[in-house]
């Protein structure tokens, strides 16, 4: 994928296989203080596909959901033209539940304005069967909030939802449609349960977490495995993830796809969001031997993850972040040179590739990159 609406950004180097210093056949651990980061990277080289080794950029700017918000927004809302809101000849209101606030305000702040552009293009369209589309937007940051959020939007006509940016507010948030006779529409999260429920009006466009899972498995013993000299066999990986519906889709698929491949030799690692104990997960990380790492995180803990990881100085063959933590931006930006060499499976916020759209979709495409550049500079 090439290109995004707008944003400048740098690329740093993926490390090479050796990276100047001698490779243990087992990670490592310094027992002097955490204090520094030595560590620059592990050491696998620079193929790029399947997956890409992580860049970074300035913050701002990325345009992550353009083509899944502008499909979702008018897809949810040509669905609700047989509905009969509150005022039948008047706009149709969609709800867009958003963490606003808190550690992902950014991303889903990007993914607000994709809904209110997407909105704004269909409205300049004549809206659905002549009635404009109206986006009810509402902060929610925390999942116990759900339900009285779904039901504000109820009250005030809303016939569908979009949402909610985080797979532990996504399950509540669309729990809670549902009971509400309302469509969701998801653009974001990846739990496999999210639409593993059998509820009816529930929507998802974009990689879920059997997915991400599946390529990480995939990408280390295709790709990794040989450039370490190691057969699926003998092949040592260990999973951490993060307790929560979204991660515990990642591993289940990683661990599967690995045993399937002849992988055997799989520990996995858990930890709480809330409070993760990172000198106990090093500690299990060492004792596990892993050639390869693969972290199935949110964005804060798996910065947080990898300082701990250099900080401690564990070092492994390769490291895969599953999701999109290590795909943005800001994972870049906030670690440096600490990033280099990271790898991820999940799609990157940038370098999307219009050219490969079908003429219809790459003409609202271009409406919609237009539009982003005229927002956001």
């Amino acid at each position: 994928m090439s290109s995004r609406p707008s944003s400048s950004r740098r690329t740093t180097r993926p490390s090479t296989l050796g990276s100047g210093r001698p490779r243990s056949s087992s990670p490592s651990v310094d027992p002097s203080p955490m204090t520094g980061m030595s560590d620059r990277g592990p050491g696998v080289g620079r193929r790029q596909n399947p997956m890409t080794p992580m860049t970074t950029a300035r913050r701002g700017g990325s345009a992550r959901f353009l083509w899944t918000i502008v499909i979702g927004a008018t897809l949810v809302t040509a669905s609700c033209g047989g509905s009969t809101p509150r005022d039948a000849g008047g706009p149709i209101r969609i709800g867009a539940v958003l963490p606003l606030s808190g550690s992902t305000a950014n991303l889903a702040g990007e993914e607000r304005l994709g809904v209110a552009i997407a909105a704004d293009l269909v409205n300049v369209d004549g809206g659905v069967a002549g009635r404009p589309i109206e986006v009810d937007v509402h902060d929610l940051a925390d999942r116990a909030n759900a339900a009285a959020t779904v039901d504000s939007l109820r009250s005030a006509g809303a016939v569908a939802v979009i949402g909610a940016y985080a797979s532990s507010l996504s399950m509540d948030v669309s729990a809670a449609t549902d009971r509400a006779g309302l469509v969701y529409w998801e653009s974001g999260a990846v739990a496999d349960q999210l639409t593993g429920r059998g509820l009816p009006r529930v929507f998802r466009v974009g990689a879920d977490g059997a997915r991400l899972g599946s390529n990480s498995a995939t990408f280390a013993v295709d790709e990794l495995a040989p450039r370490l000299g190691k057969a699926s066999a003998d092949l040592r990986v260990t999973i951490v993830a993060v307790d929560d519906d979204y991660a515990a889709s990642v591993a289940g698929a990683v661990d599967a796809t690995l045993r399937s491949r002849g992988v055997t030799t799989i520990e996995r690692i858990g930890y709480e969001l809330a409070r993760p104990d990172w000198p106990a997960v090093m500690g299990r990380l060492v004792a596990s031997r892993p050639d390869i790492v693969v972290l199935a995180s949110h964005v804060v803990d798996g910065e947080h993850f990898r300082r701990a990881m250099l900080a401690a100085n564990v070092r492994v063959g390769a490291l895969i972040g599953s999701t999109m933590a290590q795909c943005i931006p800001d994972f870049g930006a906030d670690l440096g040179p600490d990033a280099v060499g990271v790898f991820a499976s999940d799609r990157p916020p940038s370098f999307f590739n219009p050219a490969a759209l079908a003429p219809s979709a790459r003409a609202v495409y271009d409406r919609f990159a237009t539009a982003w550049r005229s927002r956001t500079g």
